[in-house]
């Protein structure tokens, strides 16, 4: 299984920088999920 993540425009087949962005974009996301009952 080949996973191509489009950044940029750029496809990035390197793993360690995908499971950073996967990771980052991960943290948001729960971060923003424990915010919003608070929030609303």
């Amino acid at each position: 299984m080949l996973i191509v993540i489009i950044h940029d425009g750029v496809p990035v087949r390197n793993i360690q920088v995908i499971e950073k962005k996967c990771s980052l974009y991960l943290d948001m996301f729960m971060s923003t999920l424990s915010l919003s009952p608070i929030e609303r």
